[in-house]
């Protein structure tokens, strides 16, 4: 369990909890049969079939790359990510999925809820792909908006550059999505021109 100390909010990363491959009350078996992170992904059981431990790269790529005292959990069993949320209190718990395991991602977002409600939680990973996702604003606390452009017929990237030369940092997540994060050396001003550029450049369409 990887722990960085540094300054900031304390930030919790984890992947979904195992064992994998199981018919269980999550479903993740019966949304893909394939034997899926057992971590190994074959289509059928035999006397060579190749088994790995696929680690979480993804977060702890973030976790090298972020400035807040951090600490990763690599494929925990759901008693282990328990025990993490009722020892450490954590500002922000992010949870890295693949989209055939969206019933663990659920569960540990309600054990967040449950363990650490103060806790911001963000999911990330291919499980955030899920078409049809939607937010509950009213309940969401988070320094990060996620925005679809299909709806102006401006693809992500293309929005991103022209952004980009109005001095305006963003990110395309996906053809039709575009990150927008607010840090602490933004202010308010800097947040009109963002939505100033943005509904110009949708008004020019």
């Amino acid at each position: 369990m990887p722990v960085s100390e540094r300054s900031g909010p304390r930030v919790l990363l984890t992947s979904v909890f195992g064992p994998f491959a199981q018919d269980d009350e999550f479903g993740s078996r019966v949304i893909n049969p394939l034997e899926l992170f057992h971590n190994q992904v074959t289509r059928a059981q035999g006397p060579f079939s190749l088994r790995m431990h696929h680690r979480s790269w993804g977060i702890m790529l973030i976790q090298e790359n972020i400035s807040a005292p951090s600490t990763v959990l690599d494929f925990p069993t759901r008693a282990r990510f328990v025990q993490e949320l009722t020892s450490t209190q954590y500002d922000v718990v992010g949870i890295s999925g693949i989209i055939v395991n969206v019933g663990k991602v659920r569960e540990m977002c309600r054990l967040v809820r449950q363990h650490s409600p103060k806790s911001t939680i963000v999911v990330g990973g291919h499980v955030a792909a899920i078409p049809g996702l939607a937010i509950d604003l009213g309940s969401v606390q988070t320094n990060m908006v996620f925005a679809g452009t299909k709806g102006t017929g401006i693809p992500a990237a293309e929005l991103v550059t022209r952004l980009e030369e109005q001095g305006v940092s963003c990110l395309d997540e996906a053809p039709w999505s575009v990150r927008f994060v607010t840090h602490l050396d933004l202010e308010d001003g800097d947040i009109d021109k963002t939505v100033s550029a943005v509904a110009g450049m949708i008004a020019a369409v």
